[in-house]
């Protein structure tokens, strides 16, 4: 079985621009933040796909210096720069991650790899997002190639492009929820993604209290300092997530 990850990101976001790059602790920013927690993971290759703009040379250069590969395609179909990739490399499955999730884990991927190994034919999507039991930004998802590949054939409002896998979701056909184990307690209220400037304060502040052996750290061990230090949870509790339609 062939598993490609490929980590979406570009500078120009629409609520924090050059995020992807902001420095979260001395040495790492969010972008090589991920890359350290994500790469010994069960997979073959990872893939940059990011936007023909000119500023995202930098993420180009700075991908492939990690052994990375990258694909520059559309700002706006984004869908587009997964199907190309996929044509390239032929995988049986892609994890998508998104490079705003910082705290997304290796052992996050491999319970997807695993539970996607083992998933019935008919089954083409995996994902906590379904009903979500993890905070927000916490784990990918995983999604057939051939299933992805055949939203091209498919008249799709702008949004779905956007979201990459919003459109097989919304049908509700071949998706099956992430299942669970006892190193991934159930947390569904916290938000760990970065999409404001609260966001990023939270993931600092978060790196700060613990120390910078965190990078290393699962998502359990996580969880169970936030516990203990749930003033974290206030930093950014408040932030409204955007509705999918909303881009």
């Amino acid at each position: 079985m062939k598993i490609v990850t490929i980590v979406q990101a570009r500078l120009a976001s629409t609520r924090l621009p050059w995020k992807v790059l902001a420095k979260i602790t001395t040495e790492h920013s969010l972008l090589s933040f991920i890359r350290s927690r994500i790469e010994d993971a069960n997979h073959d290759s990872i893939w940059l796909a990011t936007t023909k703009n000119e500023e995202d040379e930098e993420l180009v250069d700075l991908a492939q210096s990690w052994g990375w590969h990258a694909h520059r395609g559309s700002e706006i179909d984004v869908l587009s720069r997964f199907t190309s990739i996929c044509l390239l490399e032929k995988p049986d499955w892609i994890i998508r991650v998104t490079a705003d999730n910082p705290l997304t884990h290796k052992a996050g991927l491999n319970l997807l790899i695993n539970q996607a190994s083992h998933a019935q034919k008919r089954i083409n999507y995996i994902s906590d997002f379904l009903k979500r039991q993890t905070p927000q930004g916490s784990f990918p998802e995983i999604v057939r190639m051939d299933r992805l590949l055949s939203l091209s054939n498919l008249t799709l409002a702008k949004h779905h492009k956007v979201h990459v896998t919003s459109a097989i979701v919304e049908s509700g056909h071949g998706v099956e929820s992430l299942q669970l184990n006892q190193d991934f307690p159930v947390r569904p209220k916290w938000r760990w993604t970065v999409d404001e400037l609260s966001d990023l304060q939270f993931i600092k502040s978060l790196i700060e209290s613990y120390g910078p052996g965190i990078i290393d750290k699962g998502y359990r061990e996580i969880v169970e300092h936030i516990d203990k230090n749930l003033w974290l949870v206030d930093i950014n509790c408040n932030i409204r997530t955007k509705s999918v339609e909303e881009g």
